[in-house]
């Protein structure tokens, strides 16, 4: 019997590979392409292993995690040891997510056999092979399918161990889980808080699983210098400038009930021609009303297992499905690429639904019961009125498939004729020591082959801390590179920087235009720049306040913008009301303007637009007078704060659109030690709001 249905999910799968394989080719003119950018940063991970310089983007580079994933990278550089090339291993990756399909598809069949029967398993696997968003995470070339069949695995070898309470594949599989995405760790602590306390068997080997977590966290560490993976830094709230505990949770609720609402309830969402993967796509994901019967399924499993005393796969599924929703919602509340964070949960929510769906027909068909011989017509019955019910789902599943199928074809040829394009432009056409910096690191750096810089931070470390504070930063992140590395050409979306307002696109080279974009990241065409830096460090010195310095050395300076520069002086910033600026990052910019004194000096300066106030820790000689000098733009009244002693107001010439340099003077008096606070809230006088410009302070002592 279970060969029969090994034969059945696997032919299904195949069929459904076929599927995905044709629209792909079809819509790429026959050629291999994955329906995701980031799909070749693990690819350039994995060959990267291969030839001995593992988790190094570019050789010779630090170490960074930008693929998110300790483990995949190794599986697939399996295929590159077996001497696939670069295209053929993108087959290659398709093969292991047909190869997952079909192993999760018989783990959840049977998982679904064996809590209820053989007809609910059976349509509890065809549900999950006919989902859309979850034939597409298998089919991207990326962990999301193997993390999906692995969390499948720890569930049915805990349903097959439980019992004797002798979990030696639930902890290996624990184990892999919590290596293969940060999640995995989260799911991992879970789990063992689920057997050592809510099944209160003091079992310490679940703790196996949490350790390889931490290796992964541990890693991270020690390549980057933070416990915050580079994908985290550029993506999540979290790394967002002055994020606070109330944004963040009004902001994880809100995803909380997007996700309820719209994805899972399957009522809502928007009808839309184009098959645009990041936003405005809910109503295709499931079927209407499957979250009233997930709840049923969860009220049936769970409180059966209470009944009983004996908290089993139903409590635990539910834990894990919890815990990596609010996970999400605190950590990635976004909605690209069809949702691709939620997916590898979907089959977890799909045990609840089909158990609520065979709950509900045994209930309706209950009434019925003494007009109906008792046996095995009754038995027939309720059989029947659960695969009519289950039809439905699987229907609207199946036209689901065919939508994704088509989807999944359109977004292949996005990265097709974008990003791969792009790369094998960038193979024929650019020098190959030249230096390329990048919004899209994938292709660009795996077809292309130059040394790259990823503006974002996923495979270049400190560049993520950048990215989120903004326009500004980016530009300070660049400036402070060594020269060597000053990119040679911007391969970047226009639109999502700044770079043309200061003066560093030098000439546009080309362009990589898509007529229909579906699952790209702008709209704007993907445009190629030689980069000018002539301007680059010239706002490192003073320009209009020299004559005010003599006799005076410098002993400090915040960059304003430049984040490392600003962590070294412990910089803060406020905002004149809390969470005003929450997740926005357009109050921090580059700006080139002329002094207002001296047109003719040009400056390039990175800053951030304050609200509230400023503070810094600035390194000073006790007992001598202090003068500091600001470059800002805009005229605004700053108390001035020194050690918290309040000294005076600040005030200096208005220079719109212009650069001008303000010298305040600190008495020697005030200066008692090595290390100085200074703050510099702005004065609010009669109006309520005020804006400055903040983009560098030095600070002089009398030599």
């Amino acid at each position: 019997m279970q060969t029969r249905y090994t034969i059945l999910f696997s032919t299904i799968a195949i069929l459904l590979a076929a599927i995905f394989l044709r629209s792909m080719l079809f819509y790429t003119d026959g050629h291999l392409a994955p329906p995701l950018d980031d799909t070749f940063i693990f690819l350039q991970y994995a060959k990267q292993i291969c030839h001995g310089a593992a988790f190094q983007y570019n050789t010779g580079d630090s170490l960074t995690t930008g693929a998110t994933s300790l483990l995949y990278p190794f599986i697939l550089s399996l295929g590159f040891l077996s001497g696939l090339g670069k295209t053929g291993i993108l087959a290659f990756s398709l093969g292991l997510g047909l190869l997952f399909l079909i192993i999760s598809s018989l783990l959840i069949f049977n998982i679904g056999r064996r809590l209820f029967s053989e007809t609910t398993g059976l349509f509890l696997g065809l549900l999950f092979l006919f989902n859309g968003p979850i034939l597409w995470s298998f089919f991207c070339g990326m962990e999301t399918g193997f993390f999906m069949c692995i969390i499948l695995a720890v569930l049915y070898a805990f349903l097959l161990e439980a019992e004797k309470k002798k979990y030696v594949w639930t902890i290996v599989f624990a184990s892999i889980m919590a290596l293969t995405r940060p999640e995995g760790l989260i799911l991992s602590g879970v789990l063992f808080g689920f057997i050592f306390f809510l099944r209160n068997e003091k079992n310490y080997y679940f703790l196996i699983p949490v350790g390889f977590g931490m290796i992964f966290v541990i890693t991270n560490y020690a390549f980057t210098g933070s416990l915050t993976f580079n994908t985290m830094i550029a993506k999540s709230p979290l790394s967002r400038p002055n994020s606070n505990l109330l944004d963040i949770a009004a902001t994880a609720g809100k995803y909380y009930f997007y996700i309820m609402k719209d994805i899972f309830s399957g009522c809502e969402g928007k009808y839309l021609p184009a098959m645009y993967a990041n936003e405005q796509q809910e109503s295709i994901y499931f079927a209407p009303f499957s979250l009233f019967f997930a709840i049923i399924g969860v009220l049936y499993l769970v409180t059966k297992e209470i009944r009983e005393k004996f908290l089993g796969i139903g409590a635990l599924t539910l834990c894990l499905l919890m815990t990596s929703f609010f996970s999400l919602c605190v950590s990635l509340p976004v909605k690209w690429h069809w949702h691709r964070y939620l997916i590898p949960f979907y089959p977890l929510f799909l045990i609840f639904m089909v158990s609520g769906l065979s709950l509900f027909t045994r209930l309706v068909c209950q009434p019925l019961s003494p007009l109906l011989t008792f046996g095995d017509k009754e038995k027939n019955e309720k059989k029947a009125a659960f695969v009519s019910l289950a039809s439905f789902f699987l229907l609207f599943g199946i036209l689901n498939t065919l939508y994704f199928s088509v989807a999944y074809g359109k977004n292949c040829k996005d990265i097709y004729n974008q990003q791969m394009a792009l790369g094998e432009w960038i193979e024929k056409n650019i020098p190959r020591d030249a230096v390329v910096a990048v919004n899209d690191l994938g292709a660009v750096k795996y077809l292309g082959d130059r040394y790259v810089i990823d503006l974002l931070g996923l495979g270049t470390n400190k560049a993520g801390w950048a990215w989120v504070n903004g326009a500004g930063s980016i530009f300070e992140f660049l400036e402070s590179l060594d020269q060597k590395k000053y990119p040679d050409y911007f391969i970047i979306y226009p639109s999502w920087f700044s770079f043309d307002k200061i003066g560093m696109l030098k000439e546009e080279i080309c362009q990589f235009k898509l007529i229909d974009s579906t699952i790209a990241g702008s709209p704007s065409p993907m445009t190629v720049y030689k980069v000018d830096w002539s301007l680059a460090h010239k706002g490192d010195k003073i320009y209009a306040a020299d004559n005010e310095l003599e006799g005076y050395s410098l002993v400090d300076h915040v960059d304003v913008g430049d984040v490392e520069n600003e962590k070294a002086h412990h910089y803060k910033f406020w905002e004149t009301q809390r969470g005003m600026f929450y997740g926005l990052i357009y109050q921090n910019e580059a700006c080139m303007y002329p002094y207002l004194n001296n047109p003719s000096v040009v400056v390039v300066d990175a800053g951030r637009q304050i609200t509230g106030g400023e503070s810094m820790m600035v390194h000073t000689i006790p007992g001598k007078g202090l003068k500091i000098v600001k470059r800002t733009s805009i005229y605004t009244p700053i108390e001035v704060w020194v050690n918290g002693e309040f000294l005076g107001i600040w005030t200096h010439e208005n220079a719109d659109n212009a650069w001008t340099e303000a010298v305040y003077e600190i008495p020697g008096s005030k200066i008692a030690s090595n290390q100085t606070k200074i703050s510099l809230p702005l004065h609010r006088e009669l109006k309520h709001y005020y804006v400055c410009f903040s983009a560098y302070y030095w600070f002089y002592q009398k030599a």
